[in-house]
This record gives C-alpha cells, structure tokens and sequence, in this order.
C-alpha cells in the first residue's frame, strides 16, 4: 500500500531505516513505521564490541527518515515535496537501548509548517512498547 512512498525515501541500501509504513494519517498529520534492527547490521561491528548497541544518532536518522515519509505523504496536487532535508534537532532523549534482532516502532506527528520548514515530533518504541526515544525536529522541504 505505501510502496511507491518507501521508494520516495532518497536513502537507499544500508542507510534506509525504514523497512514498513505502518500508517499514515493525513488528517492527524501523523505516521508509523517499523524499522527491523538486525545482528548483521553495519555499525554493530565496532559500536561497542561485544556488547553491541544502536547508535543515537542512527536513531535519530530512523526518525528523520520517518519524518519525511509523512512530509511526503502529505504532497497534493497543489503543493509536490521532492525530499526533505534535516536541518535541525532538539530536545532529543535516549531511554532505552537498542540491541540486534529489536524491532523499532517509529511515531512522527507534524506539528507546524511555516514556508518550507516543518517542525515535526517523533518517538520510537520497542517490540515490547517502551520507549526508547523521542525528538522534536525541523525539515526543509524541497518542491518539486
């Protein structure tokens, strides 16, 4: 169903953190996506070896790729976003850690757009519904 949107996400390959579209609400202006977090993946070789751990800035990059799924999703026919770009980050917090074989549950609501920019708020959550971050960010969105 939101096929065409994963393939409207510019990062490809190892550095897409997206892996599902869940939902998306135009009306609520809100999202959900799952994000796989495999034993194998690139980082966990040498972010704490042996005792290995999902960096905090991959996690944010998981929600600014989640982020622009919804900007994305909310292209009409008057107003086409090409791709949005992270141009800020604030008040971010670590709960918990992500460890290999976790699935991640990624929520994003936007809460303004002013021109180009749209300030967005997101969180992720565990398989086992704790959560592990949240951040407030702000995207320029390109037109196509």
């Amino acid at each position: 169903m939101y096929k065409e949107l994963i393939n409207n996400i510019p990062q490809t390959g190892k550095f897409r953190f997206v892996d599902e579209i869940i939902k998306v609400d135009i009306e609520k202006s809100s999202c959900l996506v799952k994000k796989h977090i495999k034993k194998d993946d690139f980082y966990f070789e040498d972010h704490f070896p042996g005792n290995p751990i999902m960096p905090g800035c991959l996690m944010i990059e998981c929600m600014a790729q989640s982020a622009e799924v919804l900007v994305l999703a909310k292209s009409s026919e008057n107003i086409k976003f090409k791709s949005a770009y992270l141009v800020q980050v604030k008040n971010s917090k670590f709960m918990e850690i992500v460890v290999p074989n976790s699935i991640l549950y990624v929520k994003c609501k936007l809460i303004r757009k002013i021109g180009k920019l749209i300030e967005i708020d997101s969180s992720i959550e565990n398989e086992l519904g704790k959560l592990v971050a949240t951040s407030s960010m702000i995207l320029y969105a390109e037109m196509e």
